[in-house]
């Protein structure tokens, strides 16, 4: 008997919504009301007192009409002769469904929070749902006056006036009190007692509940609020941006810098020049007008800005994408010229009050936040090229959302914080150079060494002008030496890119040349191959120095080799991250290999691969940590080599590098392909008919020279009239070798 009732107490405890009982009350009645009596008492275990069924499910055949249902919820709830059932609502809604909820009372007293509903379709019992309490202990009749406990409510709330203290209190009226039957609350009271209850409306603070007092000890037993937490839309005298409005929620009487409008939530703390996060202040407003907390009012439209941002650009709820709070704590510490995300909220620093102001402006809020999305994605390591890239996105971001919060942008990072003196912007991604960042990859003020953790900051000035100018478009010439022009896309295409980039193809190690990579692919993903969107995101890498111009991008090698190729592999300080795949042209693997520590750092290994069937072969060496084989960590390297000499060397690759070549068996090929008509070589054509031209086939000497080469023109003839066509064919072979041209 116990372990049936533990099993039923905790499937009501936990899944309260899943516990359905099917009772088809004519060919069941014998079996299914003792198990049903058996239910009742488990769930009367678990509750205490609670004796409601929380769902009920008649099968259709039972057909209980809806005028026995006081009737039905007697005998289901095996109610007593002290139990009173009073209908309080009849409703239908659209669906043809009638609603009928009852008040439970003991001894003519009404129970709190006690009543049943039956739903009812074409006069037929559907369902039945709500709770009915064990009262049968209950003392009903009161050991403490009215007034007494009156004035302990009273007493309880403390308030400075009430509202019917108040001439105009909108038709609200001094309490009298109400005598019920208050259930167990979890936490609050142990079983069901009787209690007075008086709705108790003050005006100073501003409070609402309904209070509850033992009407036997004079003790308060519970207040249930009826002032809630309420997202309310608000206004705000804000730092940077004017008046702004943005959502808070209304709370004991005022109104505080949260809301649960986005996502989970936006919530902005004062730390007031402190540095303990427990000991910030929440933010508040007598009314929804917050016109005295300026730098706290600015970090928090920018949350939502934010919020908002990532949703409807890019459909990501908060920087987990799983709606996740987003904290923001302004004034930390003094004097402090800084802002961070910490892995879990944003902190705001004051800034020095000479030079720089709150770094709270709307481009450093998203700036802060995107952080914790590149966290939450691509986890970039916050050093050295990966680190770059971390900082640059967050720059991408922050501009894309000041662009978003504010219909307009200036390619400045933190342009309003400057206080005077020399302070201002951050950087510039229109202009890196202006503020000693580089806007080519190695090229001027790129940062090396151990500072600033490689250079984060410094360096991400490369993708940050990328992002310039592939939203922009630009012409010009790199610290390379390199021309280029760009057609720009307009910042939303560009953030699309970017933001695919980082959350689909990025890894924790990633380097400018897997940023390249993966940006081109999100765009081919976005808008396709050949697409305006690829060539232009391709050329403003070219603009900054990573990889070739979209035009220059060379095809994958056709020169074919005769014999054996080689394959010479000097590692780096990581063999065992070290592999490579040789795979034909049908994608089949026919050689690999991959290393471990059993591989001293630096040495060289060398493998063959001979008796190669000609045809097309692709070759791909990879590094599962995302930085190749040079120069980083080792100076490793590789090439391939044929009995011609060495045809590819590589070593900085990032994740992968992919080399096609051929393989002509070793035949040197001279021989022409030949071509073979099919079919008559005269077609009679009637007024009207179509022709098209199938009837050639082409040889070669050597096996697949042109399986991929052959050109045929002229193919398919049209007719109105009758007359004679020429179908001419022309062919040729990798080797450059023309077929004698042949006419149908």
């Amino acid at each position: 008997m116990f372990s049936v009732c533990f099993i039923v107490n905790f499937l009501f405890k936990f899944t309260p919504s899943k516990i359905i009982l099917t009772l088809n009350l004519q060919k069941m009645k014998k079996i299914i009301f003792p198990i049903f009596l058996l239910f009742l008492a488990t769930t009367a275990l678990f509750a205490q007192e609670k004796r409601g069924a929380k769902f009920i499910k008649f099968d259709a055949s039972s057909k209980q009409s809806l005028q026995s249902a006081t009737q039905l919820i007697k005998d289901k709830l095996q109610l007593s002769s002290n139990d009173g059932l009073l209908k309080i609502k009849t409703e239908q809604d659209n669906l043809g469904f009638i609603h009928e909820k009852y008040q439970q009372y003991f001894k003519g007293v009404k129970v709190e929070f006690a009543t049943y509903t039956v739903h009812a379709k074409n006069g037929a019992i559907q369902t039945m749902n709500g709770a009915f309490f064990n009262t049968k202990n209950v003392n009903v009749t009161p050991s403490v006056s009215s007034q007494a406990a009156f004035q302990r409510a009273v007493s309880h709330v403390n308030a400075q006036k009430y509202l019917w203290e108040i001439e105009n209190s909108f038709g609200y009226e001094k309490p009298q009190g109400e005598l019920v039957i208050l259930p167990a609350i979890e936490g609050k009271t142990n079983a069901s007692t009787l209690a007075y209850k008086y709705d108790i409306y003050a005006e100073a603070p501003l409070y609402r509940a309904d209070v509850y007092i033992d009407a036997h000890t004079g003790a308060v037993l519970f207040e249930n609020n009826r002032i809630h937490d309420a997202n309310t839309p608000s206004t705000g005298t804000s730092l940077y941006n004017g008046t702004v409005s943005f959502t808070s929620d209304s709370f004991g009487g005022s109104y505080r810098l949260r809301q649960t409008a986005d996502g989970n939530g936006i919530q902005t703390f004062d730390m007031n020049n402190g540095t303990s996060y427990t000991n910030a202040s929440e933010v508040t407003s007598n009314s929804t007008s917050f016109t005295n907390a300026a730098t706290a009012v600015q970090a928090h439209w920018g949350a939502e800005k934010t919020h908002k941002y990532y949703l409807q650009t890019h459909n990501r709820n908060s920087f987990d994408n799983n709606g996740a709070i987003i904290k923001s704590y302004v004034s930390y510490s003094s004097n402090y010229v800084n802002a961070y995300w910490n892995g879990s909220v944003m902190t705001y620093g004051d800034g020095d009050g000479v030079n720089y102001g709150p770094l709270v402006s709307l481009d450093i809020v998203g700036h802060e936040i995107t952080h914790g999305v590149t966290e939450r994605s691509a986890n970039l390591v916050y050093s050295n090229e990966s680190g770059a890239l971390n900082e640059s996105f967050s720059d991408i971001f922050g501009e894309s959302i000041e662009a978003f919060g504010q219909a307009s942008n200036d390619w400045l990072m933190g342009e309003q914080i400057g206080a005077g003196g020399s302070g201002g912007a951050l950087r510039s991604m229109s202009n890196p150079n202006a503020f000693g960042d580089p806007d080519t990859y190695q090229g001027t003020n790129w940062a090396t060494g151990t500072a600033d953790n490689g250079g984060v900051h410094t360096n991400s000035g490369v993708q940050n002008f990328w992002f310039y100018v592939l939203s922009v478009g630009k012409s010009g010439t790199n610290d390379n030496g390199d021309a280029y022009t760009v057609t720009g896309l307009g910042m939303v295409k560009a953030s699309k890119i970017a933001y695919r980039n980082l959350t689909v193809y990025l890894s924790a190690n990633a380097t400018y040349a897997d940023a390249r990579t993966g940006a081109i692919q999100a765009a081919v993903d976005l808008y396709g191959a050949g697409s305006a969107e690829e060539i232009a995101t391709t050329n403003a890498w070219y603009a900054v120095g990573v990889g070739a111009a979209y035009n220059n991008n060379p095809p994958p090698s056709t020169s074919c080799y005769t014999g054996n190729i080689t394959l010479s592999l000097t590692f780096d300080n990581y063999p065992e991250e070290t592999g490579w795949t040789l795979k034909n042209s049908s994608g089949i693997t026919i050689d690999s290999a991959s290393y471990s520590t059993a591989n001293p750092d630096g040495s060289t290994v060398t493998r063959t691969f001979s008796g190669l069937a000609a045809g097309s072969y692709t070759f791909t060496i990879t590094d599962s940590y995302g930085d190749g084989i040079c120069c980083s960590y080792g100076n490793g390297s590789y090439s391939l080599s044929s009995s011609a000499g060495v045809f590819k060397t590589g070593g900085s690759f990032g994740s992968s590098e992919a080399t096609t070549f051929c393989i002509d068996a070793g035949v040197t090929d001279t021989t022409a392909p030949i071509i073979t008509l099919i079919g008559a070589s005269t077609i009679n054509l009637n007024v009207g008919d179509t022709y098209t031209e199938q009837g050639a086939t082409a040889t070669d000497n050597v096996d697949g020279d042109i399986s991929a080469n052959i050109v045929v023109g002229g193919d398919t003839v049209n007719t109105n009239v009758a007359a004679t066509y020429v179908v001419t064919y022309n062919v040729s072979d990798v080797a450059g070798n023309a077929a004698t041209q042949v006419t149908r």
